[in-house]
């Protein structure tokens, strides 16, 4: 990082501060300048339906340029006058103009330069702006004004033919001042010519490292080879620092987790909400219904889109839309294709899940030898005889009744919302048992509509959905099958981050001729022990709608088309390669499911673990975020790294 105290020791002894610019004072959207031509290049391609080649004739040009000139610096117009295009169909003036422009729109502050500016403002000190630069000067001036820096003198190279490279721009200033160099502090980013230079006519110089970032979560291994997710991570290091939380500063854990939903939630959001509109578009859809409780913050996203298909948000979970489904096929096996069951759970939950009160059944399953909260086989326990014969003698009859009731209030439901025509479901996904259920709803009342399915993703093991519109975002069983595994490692984190302001919808009732949805108790209400797991659940979706509100004033000159893997690339670096900090904060929310718990929590230290593997193992087991387990419990050192791996291996061969 910048050692903030030790620049301003320096700046103290100063009276003068001469200031590099690029990559100093100000950084580009884009993660090195040739990235630029890269932009423009899809524009005029877009523009004037050709392949125009134009980043690499640029760069060619600047090079031309500068062998065929005897000054020490070119200008745009001498590098426009090299570019070899067929001005009959792509008109060079207006491509040096659509440049000129774009560098404007993309420099914005350093942030983590810009106290250090701020710190010379208010102690009275001049500032000098001294720029390598082929840039027109006036444009230099109008990006110096758009970011407020204010300055006493701007020395720029395509002007003055002079360089900090050769020393001659800083001899001009010199000679032009009068200054003595033992007054002057020079602050840059480039070893020679901001250090090395300066320094050999006597003045003081500071050299910032260039790679410094405000960004939490980065890959450092993307970052090198996928210049769109280099892109990605310069425009969120540029930008995160503008909005209310202290970007820079993220002691306060709200600011931390706000930052963490900017670069992690933010591009998948953002990526996703601009699929689900081409996705309707293309598709024909007329109306979109986005599904309580994950789509709450996914229509906020999408209404910040321009032209947003008419949509409403439709309370409905999974109890809501499958229990009054369950008549049409009201057998175990019916039961088990219509929702989604887990390994093991209890017959409490299974009750829960067909829409039964389980106290009322107690004695009857206790008097059969099972207990209702003892975790057993759902496999074993639907082959069991003792558990067939109780649901045939006491259980199906009560659960159909219970399902034709809540099936008829639903249909009044759908009917209100209008839920006809062709028609799109939008939710976070996986398995699709609750389209499932609405289409062998909507098929038996012989409602007129054509349901289609858009989720954040798809697991391409679920066989419900070959009968489905479905296609999900990130990973479906046409593409992208990978991420489906890494996400499933921490797919508690993605979840508990779409969680909504209000409890799960319950089923539907009448008042007043009107359809209402029953709500369960919220989770996090402001009398629930759980409060402040929310708040930090909306830090994280507040920086994420930041994101979007950032990256549309942007969408005009920065092209944000990139592959699910790369806008998918700092959430899995949050949940598979999470910091200490990240697995401590994130691992202290609690999940709900079945049952309430953290995260990833262990309750004892590695020492204990070491001489206790079956307790290790079987925390790691109930942990809803393994990685986050490990982490918290080894730390996150890289020769811990590969202990999840170790880990997963053990509890799998402990449990063949």
């Amino acid at each position: 990082m910048i050692n903030f105290d030790h620049i301003k020791e320096i700046i103290d002894r100063s009276s003068l501060i001469s200031f590099d610019l690029f990559d100093t004072l100000i950084k580009r959207d884009c993660y090195k300048p040739t990235e630029l031509f890269v932009f423009l290049e899809q524009k005029i391609n877009q523009r004037y339906k050709i392949e125009s080649h134009f980043s690499s004739k640029r760069i060619q040009a600047e090079i031309n340029a500068r062998n065929n000139s005897e000054a020490e610096e070119v200008s745009l117009d001498e590098i426009y006058d090299e570019l070899s295009f067929d001005t009959e169909v792509v008109p060079k003036v207006q491509i040096q103009q659509w440049e000129e422009e774009y560098e404007y729109k993309v420099c914005q502050w350093n942030p983590l330069m810009k106290p250090v500016y701020e710190y010379c403002m208010n102690q009275g000190k001049r500032i000098f702006i001294v720029t390598d630069i082929y840039l027109p000067e006036k444009l230099i001036k109008n990006i110096l004004r758009k970011l407020n820096i204010q300055y006493d003198a701007l020395y720029v190279s395509s002007t003055l033919k002079k360089t900090k490279s050769n020393q001659t721009l800083f001899q001009k200033m010199l000679t032009e001042t009068g200054i003595q160099p033992s007054d002057i502090v020079h602050i840059g980013d480039n070893q020679k010519s901001d250090y090395l230079m300066p320094k050999k006519l006597g003045i003081q110089a500071i050299n910032i490292p260039k790679d410094v970032r405000l960004n939490i979560l980065l890959n450092n291994k993307l970052y090198k080879t996928n210049s769109r997710y280099a892109d990605l991570c310069s425009f969120i290091n540029n930008h995160a620092d503008t909005h209310s939380w202290n970007a820079l500063n993220v002691e306060k854990i709200s600011d931390f987790f706000s930052e963490v939903g900017y670069e992690a939630q933010g591009p998948v959001l953002y990526g996703y909400v601009n699929w689900l509109q081409e996705r309707f578009q293309k598709d024909g859809i007329e109306k979109v219904f986005f599904l309580a409780r994950d789509g709450q913050l996914m229509q906020t996203a999408y209404r910040k889109l321009k032209d947003p298909i008419p949509n409403k948000y439709m309370y409905a979970s999974r109890k809501a839309l499958i229990i009054p489904s369950l008549w049409m096929n009201p057998s175990i096996r019916g039961i088990k294709n219509a929702i989604y069951w887990g390994e093991c759970g209890t017959i409490s939950s299974f009750l829960k899940k067909i829409g039964l009160d389980p106290k009322k059944f107690d004695n009857i399953y206790t008097e059969a030898g099972f207990s209702l909260e003892n975790t057993y086989e759902y496999e074993e326990l639907w082959e069991n005889p003792n558990f067939q014969d109780i649901f045939v003698k006491h259980i199906k009859q009560k659960m159909i009744s219970h399902s034709h009731e809540t099936y008829n209030l639903l249909l009044k439901y759908l009917k209100q919302l209008d839920f006809s025509g062709k028609v799109a479901v939008v939710d976070i996904g996986w398995f699709g048992h609750m389209q499932a259920a609405l289409e062998k709803i909507v098929q038996e009342a012989h409602i007129p509509v054509e349901i289609h399915g858009y989720y954040l993703g798809l697991r391409p093991e679920s066989s419900i959905l070959n009968h489905l519109h479905a296609k999900g975002y990130l990973f479906d069983v046409n593409h992208y099958q990978g991420l489906e595994n890494l996400e499933k490692t921490f797919n508690a984190i993605v979840e508990i981050l779409f969680t909504a302001d209000h409890g799960t919808t319950k089923g539907y009732t009448e008042k007043e001729g009107t359809i209402v949805p029953v709500l369960g108790k919220w989770e996090y209400g402001e009398s629930s022990s759980y409060i402040n797991d929310f708040r930090m659940i909306q830090a994280c979706q507040k920086g994420a709608l930041s994101f979007i509100d950032d990256m549309k004033e942007a969408k005009i000159y920065f092209p944000f088309r990139f592959n699910p893997d790369v806008i998918f690339a700092n959430w899995m670096q949050l949940g598979i390669h999470p910091s200490l900090k990240i697995a401590e904060l994130f691992g202290n929310l609690h999940f709900m499911d079945d049952d309430v718990r953290c995260l990833a929590k262990p309750e004892k230290n590695a020492g204990f673990y070491f001489f206790h593997p079956h307790t290790f193992l079987k925390e790691f087991r109930n942990a809803f975020w393994r990685k986050g387990f490990v982490t918290r419990t080894l730390g996150d050192h890289l020769l811990f790294t590969g202990m999840y791996d170790v880990a997963k291996k053990i509890y799998h061969m402990v449990r063949k």
